[in-house]
């Protein structure tokens, strides 16, 4: 068996018998040998292999829902908000994701360790489409604008998609709360709509009150 990690935290014969400090592996395969960094001993480790599940993942992204089978750690438990890594093992492709449904045994849980999960039901969050309803006038009109899941938008702040300039007032996110003062922040992935207001006056233009204090000047 190759070992896949190339350190590992273990307790060292020689200079921490009582705490695990950082090794390195020297020689892989049934019998691995480990150095440590501390002090430079060589002593051998048993490894214990990582039991793993295969399970199902119905995975959103944007407009789009797609499922995948992707291996996991059977010991470890997945709950409901948990952002994880879901690797594709068709595809190899790799996806970060946030969990927004479980089942396990038949049933919809909030959390439940990986061994008796059946499916998980996910948000793709490394990139999202974040939709605007901005107002001009008598007018609303919808944009959206793809961006990482991590970006934060705030209210009060100036935007623009494409040629459309506008300023942020309400931020409505996912969980049903709407940020509205003025400073708020919220991240991309949190977000299930922006509502903001059409501005007329072009990106990086003064505002009155900097023309007045230029004039003054």
């Amino acid at each position: 068996m190759n070992n896949k990690y190339e350190e590992i935290e273990t307790k060292c014969p020689s200079c921490s018998k009582e705490w695990p400090v950082m090794h390195h592996f020297i020689k892989n395969g049934q019998n691995p040998l480990v150095k440590c960094n501390t002090c430079g001993f060589i002593h051998p480790i048993k490894v214990e292999a990582t039991k793993e599940s295969t399970i199902k993942a119905i995975i959103s992204s944007g407009e789009t829902t797609f499922s995948l089978n992707t291996v996991l750690d059977s010991s470890e438990s997945i709950r409901l908000n948990d952002e994880i890594i879901i690797d594709d093992e068709a595809s190899q492709e790799a996806y970060l994701v946030l969990i927004t449904s479980i089942e396990s045994d038949g049933k919809r849980v909030k959390e439940s360790q990986v061994e008796n999960i059946e499916t998980i039901w996910c948000r793709d969050i490394g990139e999202v489409d974040v939709k605007f309803s901005i107002h001009s006038g008598t007018e609303t009109i919808p944009l959206t604008k793809r961006v990482l899941g991590d970006f934060e938008f705030t209210v009060g702040s100036q935007d623009k998609i494409g040629g459309m300039f506008f300023q942020i007032t309400h931020i409505k996110i996912r969980d049903g709360k709407l940020l509205s003062r003025k400073g708020q922040i919220a991240e991309a992935k949190h977000i299930k709509r922006i509502f903001a207001k059409k501005i007329s006056r072009n990106w990086g233009e003064a505002t009155s009150w900097t023309r007045v204090k230029n004039n003054m000047n």
